[in-house]
């Protein structure tokens, strides 16, 4: 393992969340030990919301987990390279439907780790998913979503995102769950079926529900012969 160059060592570690990066400390190389210490020293996290109204845009940092707002002068003392964004929610309220461009993101290369759509309320819905590209677009890991969640942004991500992992549900029914992991085994957007069914029947799909009272089901498909593996995923304390 020592024989690995640095480079290489040094892009799994971006590549991996904070709490992965300790992994590290138990890997019988010196190398990886030096690489993760440096990680878990230097990264920063922290969380983001976007509020899109008709009086502009409104965004916030704080420090990842909790409530204590970050400014940007801070933020920017640190190395960019270490930085995280955990958690990004985008919430649209607008009938402006302004275009958002990198130019108004602050860090707009930084990678984020989740990504929640809360709200897209405008007069045009269509002219605000092509006005926000910038941030749905993003090929984050964990994706959490409503059931008024575009369908353009659903078919970016379930089918188009490679680093999806987690597609996760904030408020959903039954038939909105079947529909779409029923979709993502068959490669593309089916025709809808409604069948008015509870909820909790999900588990007849082969959703398990854990001690922390979420259903979560892992759906596997093959892509160009690489296997694919995705966790859906919902509350019922959410939904």
């Amino acid at each position: 393992m020592n024989s690995l160059p640095f480079l290489f060592v040094d892009s799994v570690a971006h590549s991996l969340s904070t709490n992965s990066i300790t992994e590290f400390s138990f890997l019988p190389s010196h190398l990886w030990n030096s690489v993760g210490q440096t990680h878990c020293h230097k990264r920063a996290d922290y969380d983001t919301d976007l509020h899109i109204e008709d009086t502009g845009m409104k965004q916030r940092f704080l420090k990842a987990r909790t409530f204590t707002e970050v400014s940007l002068e801070a933020m920017k003392v640190k190395n960019y390279r270490y930085t995280r964004i955990l958690t990004f929610i985008m919430c649209i309220r607008s009938a402006r439907d302004p275009k958002i461009t990198a130019k108004d993101l602050p860090f707009s290369n930084i990678f984020v780790h989740t990504l929640k759509i809360v709200n897209l309320y405008s007069s045009d819905k269509n002219l605000a998913v092509k006005n926000s590209k910038v941030i749905w677009q993003k090929a984050v890991p964990h994706l959490i979503i409503s059931m008024n969640c575009p369908t353009e942004i659903i078919i970016h991500h379930l089918f188009h995102n490679e680093n999806l992992r987690i597609f996760e549900f904030s408020y959903a029914t039954y038939d909105f769950i079947y529909n779409l992991v029923t979709s993502y085994g068959q490669g593309k957007l089916q025709k809808w079926n409604y069948f008015g069914r509870d909820l909790e029947e999900v588990c007849e799909l082969g959703f398990e529900e854990t001690e922390e009272s979420i259903y979560q089901l892992y759906e596997t498909r093959y892509i160009n012969g690489t296997e694919r593996t995705l966790s859906f995923r919902f509350s019922t304390e959410h939904v």
